[in-house]
This record gives C-alpha cells, structure tokens and sequence, in this order.
C-alpha cells in the first residue's frame, strides 16, 4: 500500500468514542464549611426555646405563690375581738335570719342558732362560713359586735356627732334620725349609744365612738389571726 493510501485510511477511519465523563464540582473551603454553619443557626432558636420553656416552667409556680403573698389578706379588729360577747364561725341561713353556728370560740354558752339584730341579710352570701364577733342583747338576740375605740369626743349643744359611739359622761337630749323626714327627740345618759348624724340638743357629753360592725370570712389566715388573739386574751 503506497503511502497516500495508508494516510487516506488514517484519516477515514472512525473517531474512537469520546462520550465525556461527568466530573465532580470541586468546592471551595467556604462552601464545605457551610453546611455545619447552617445546622448551628437553625439548632440556636431551638436550645433558645427550650430555655423559655424551662424558665415559663420554673416562673409560673413563683408567680402564683407571690400572688397569694400579695392578696388583700383578712385582718381581724382586734379590739373588736376582745369585746365581743362571743365569737363564732357560722352560715347564715337567709330564709330564716339566723346565723347557724359551728363552732364557738369565746365563752361556752352552747349556741346553736342565733339571730343577729339589724344585720341587711342582702350582704351576706349562703354556704359562706364567717367568723361572727357578737354581742347579746337585753331581748336574747345578738348584734355584731362594735369596738370601743379608744379615743373619747366632747359634743356640745348643737353640734352634729360625726360617727356612731356610747356616751361615757352627760346627759343630754339628741335628735336622732328616724325612718321617715321628722327626727326622733331621745333622751342619751352614760353607757347608751348615739347615733351618727344625730345633733346634741341639750347638754355637753363625752362619748366614745364605735368601730364599724365588721365579720369576716373564716378563711384559714383569719381563723390563725383568732386563735392567736384569743391564746393572748386569755
């Protein structure tokens, strides 16, 4: 074979196959770092949440004791305490008026039920158990008790007595307010009571002033307050 002939069939012969082989990308040094980087961000909000759920957890029990701490709690006149005829706990029975007693605190007159003079039943709530500091009067009922406090007041004629209390020298005429528009002309000596807004007609007189009728919830602190007081009254 001549030699143009040998190039000719160099030249002719089909190209070998050159199918190309995919090759890997080559990644910079950023690029591998940046899939660890992208489980640290998404692996940080989630620890930070555990936190406030562990720190919600440990709040919320603080938080509720603070609030009980916190409440209005009960206090008990102690005056009021001392001068009450008795003191018990008892629900009020609203049908019949009547105070049914459970326990007696003060005193051991073995009372079952007692009814309380001039007491707006309105302002009592049934099933309720309070703490009554009570005081008998000379018809058999009880009245809640009002403390004698210990400041004294000097009322002249035509003064006007700011608050309701018990005259402790003099005797006078007062005119107290009544039911309807005219005023009830009553005669006052040591040891009755007077009646706020009434006006001193007569005479000068001392008089000591009355706490308001206060009773209580029998809640657990009050009945601690009680049995404190009463363990030092005796």
């Amino acid at each position: 074979m001549s030699r143009r002939n040998r190039r000719k069939n160099r030249t002719s012969s089909p190209p070998a196959s050159t199918t190309a082989q995919p090759t890997k990308p080559i990644l910079t040094k950023s690029e591998l770092s940046e899939p660890a980087h992208s489980d640290r961000q998404t692996g940080q909000p989630r620890k930070l949440v555990r936190i406030a759920i562990l720190l919600a957890i440990l709040w919320l029990p603080a938080l509720a004791s603070l609030a009980l701490l916190t409440a209005n709690p009960i206090t008990l006149n102690r005056l009021q305490i001392a001068q009450a005829d008795f003191i018990v706990t008892a629900k009020f029975d609203v049908e019949s008026k009547e105070a049914i007693v459970e326990k007696e605190w003060k005193q051991g007159a073995r009372l079952e039920r007692i009814r309380i003079a001039s007491l707006d039943f309105e302002t009592v709530e049934t099933g309720i158990l309070y703490i009554l500091p009570v005081t008998q009067r000379a018809d058999k009922t009880f009245e809640i008790t009002r403390a004698r406090l210990l400041s004294k007041a000097v009322i002249g004629p035509g003064m006007v007595i700011p608050v309701d209390g018990i005259v402790t020298e003099g005797t006078t005429t007062v005119s107290e307010p009544g039911a309807g528009d005219k005023p009830a002309i009553v005669e006052k000596r040591p040891g009755d009571q007077v009646l706020a807004d009434s006006v001193n007609i007569k005479n000068e007189i001392e008089f000591i002033a009355l706490s308001p009728s206060y009773f209580y919830r029998a809640e657990p602190d009050a009945i601690r307050q009680l049995e404190r007081m009463l363990n030092e009254f005796r």
